[in-house]
């Protein structure tokens, strides 16, 4: 009798682990499942890391780019909001405190979403005094941004992107216009794949003039 009863204990454990190997099968699945989720999640985290470093770079490039023109700059001579532009005067070269044609550059977003600097440049074959008449003084007040449209009408400008990607651009100003103010700010929205990233540009004008 206790020999009948230890071989039935002894028979009924196959069935127990079949049991286990099915709840085991069932953790294992659970236990896949998870691990794809997260690794899903990781690649999703990876590539937006990757997204936010690019913009964070071209934003970075963007800014020396703009440097080189706004930390030089004498004045920030008109705003145009509607085109987020800027006419900026670069530079006082024949020393009269007053504006020359080529002493200007427009900054602006251009309909592809590019950040541009537009300046006139005349051309190389023109003698001296060919370049001198043609480099007119444009007077304080004057609308710039229009004197540069019509050099680039007759052929006369140039420009050069850079940045690209720029579905947005806001310029701001420490005083009530333009000219007064010494510090400028220019917010930038970049595209970046499905993503917006911000980009704020600060600029003192170190050398900050008014032309007479």
């Amino acid at each position: 009798m206790n020999h009948f009863t230890r071989t039935s204990r002894f028979t009924a454990r196959p069935g127990l682990t079949l049991i286990e190997l099915l709840i085991a099968l069932v953790i294992t699945a659970l236990m896949g499942l998870a691990i794809g989720s997260m690794m899903t999640m990781v690649g999703s985290v990876s590539e937006r890391d990757r997204t936010e470093r690019a913009a964070l770079l071209r934003a970075h490039a963007g800014q020396v780019r703009l440097r080189a023109y706004m930390d030089p700059a004498l004045c920030v001579l008109q705003h145009d909001e509607d085109d987020h532009a800027a006419v900026v005067w670069l530079y006082d070269m024949n020393g009269a405190e007053a504006v020359n044609l080529t002493e200007l550059r427009l900054i602006g977003v251009n309909d592809d979403g590019e950040l541009t600097v537009e300046w006139v440049k005349f051309p190389e074959n023109w003698t001296e005094l060919q370049l001198i008449a043609a480099d007119l003084t444009v007077p304080a007040g004057s609308d710039f941004a229009g004197a540069i449209a019509l050099q680039r009408g007759l052929g006369y400008t140039r420009t050069t992107t850079l940045l690209t990607g720029v579905s947005d651009a806001a310029w701001t100003f420490s005083e009530k216009t333009p000219p007064e103010s010494s510090r400028v700010r220019l917010g930038l929205t970049l595209e970046s794949g499905d993503a917006s990233f911000g980009a704020l540009y600060a600029f003192g004008l170190k050398d900050h003039a008014q032309p007479e």
